[in-house]
């Protein structure tokens, strides 16, 4: 009989790019929606952002001025931020990158498609010799790539690995509103989206040893989009889509999203993560303390009733960052557990859903507070 090693996670950490850009700093540079000419334009959008989207303000790591330099400041591409956000986790693990057995990186904006982020983070570190691969996904991508870390832990093949979640979706936004390609699901985009990465260290204990840190219950994942169009892609960069100036003119290499079709069936993804989780704990709602769902924007916290989750466990943050894609859930883990909002013991339930090809995954823990003296880790 082979025994499956417990797994917690021993360190958090994040990091977000450059100063948060307001709504009306936003505006100066993307005004679709914003008729100079028409008196109240810009009030009317504006009120527009607030009641739709509810997104305030959102970080980029795009040069300025924006429209003319749709590329990373020096420093914060991709890898760069996955770098700091890792070391941010070792901090708070109080271990040091040498102890790393594997990085895992999640991402659907990646400095190249080859070679992979996590060798290119590698690098960043500075460390000599490390395993790395990618989970190649959007908003569910860093659970799916936690569900890769947990096994990885749990069967002993390694006994530290590192998840990144990071996305630079400003890059790949259009806000130049002069082009003829340009349309509102642009703006939207725009509006929407911000950069930013997360880490979570994870480390298996075998049965000899205590277990410390924050305890993984459960993590699963499942793709449910047989048949269905995807509600949000990126078409340039694959080879059905290549680089060329005919496609690149065609507008391609901006994310396409289908708004109508997520707002149809986000809710379902949500809710089978859920269920997924509880039933495996043989939990009810009623005893999650916090529900930590992937922050896409103001559409999250008006679905607690559909959740069947009381809005006050609803944990977000896309009104001051926006949506990070592969970052939102890992650096609402670290804010959690900065400000010290669950309790020790609390059940914490971690749920993304994505579009693309209608995805969804789940991470139940129980939670402990590992930041500055709280983590058992660091105090050895």
């Amino acid at each position: 009989m082979v025994l499956l090693n417990d797994v917690s996670i021993i360190g958090i950490g994040s990091y977000l790019p450059g100063e948060p850009i307001d709504n009306n700093k936003l505006l100066d540079v993307c005004c679709k929606l914003h008729d100079p000419e028409e008196e109240g334009s810009r009030e009317k959008t504006l009120k527009w952002i607030e009641t739709k989207v509810g997104i305030e303000t959102r970080h980029s790591c795009r040069t300025y001025p924006m429209v003319d330099n749709p590329k990373p400041r020096d420093g914060e591409c991709n890898s760069d931020m996955c770098a700091k956000a890792i070391m941010n986790a070792l901090e708070c693990a109080g271990i040091d990158k040498e102890e790393l057995d594997l990085i895992i990186c999640a991402t659907c904006t990646p400095d190249y498609p080859v070679p992979s982020n996590a060798s290119m983070t590698q690098d960043k570190l500075g460390i000599e010799e490390v395993a790395t691969m990618d989970v190649r996904s959007a908003c569910c991508g860093s659970l799916q790539a936690c569900c890769t870390a947990i096994n990885y832990c749990r069967s002993g093949f390694y006994k530290t690995v590192v998840v990144v979640g990071c996305d630079v979706g400003s890059i790949f936004g259009n806000l130049d509103c002069n082009t003829p390609t340009y349309s509102s699901q642009d703006f939207v985009n725009a509006v929407m989206v911000g950069d930013g990465a997360g880490a979570l260290i994870f480390r298996g204990f075998d049965e000899e040893e205590e277990l410390q840190g924050i305890e993984v219950m459960f993590v699963g994942m499942n793709s449910i989009g047989l048949g269905k169009k995807p509600g949000m892609y990126l078409p340039l960069g694959g080879s059905l889509h290549p680089p060329t100036q005919e496609n690149l003119d065609e507008g391609l290499g901006y994310f396409k999203h289908d708004y109508k079709a997520v707002l149809k069936h986000g809710a379902k993804l949500f809710i089978r993560c859920m269920e997924d989780a509880l039933n495996s704990a043989n939990l009810k709602i009623s005893d999650i303390d916090m529900f930590v769902p992937h922050q896409a924007n103001a559409q999250i916290s008006k679905m607690s009733a559909a959740f069947g989750v009381p809005a006050d466990r609803i944990y977000h943050n896309f009104e001051r960052i926006g949506n990070t894609a592969n970052a939102s859930t890992l650096i609402c883990l670290d804010e959690i557990a900065e400000q010290n909002l669950v309790e020790d013991g609390g059940y914490v339930l971690v749920g993304s859903a994505e579009s693309t090809k209608w995805l969804y995954a789940s991470l139940l823990l129980r939670w402990k507070n590992i930041k500055g003296n709280g983590n058992p880790v660091a105090l050895k």
